[in-house]
């Protein structure tokens, strides 16, 4: 992936409790190739991705 975006927030429970969620959004990225083992077949690979996560984090 060459482009992308992502952003994230966190929020404080308690002093030692913590949640925190995050997002990253890669841009759609094409790639065009010769085959190495058939160098008469070309190969088109697109690809676009997402990501979420959610955590919680604890502090001793």
């Amino acid at each position: 992936m060459k482009d992308h975006l992502s952003f994230g927030i966190g929020y404080d429970i308690t002093p030692t409790w913590t949640v925190g969620a995050a997002y990253v959004h890669a841009f759609s990225s094409a790639l065009t190739g010769y085959n190495q083992f058939d160098p008469t077949q070309t190969i088109k690979l697109h690809m676009t991705q997402d990501e979420a996560t959610v955590g919680v984090r604890y502090r001793f």
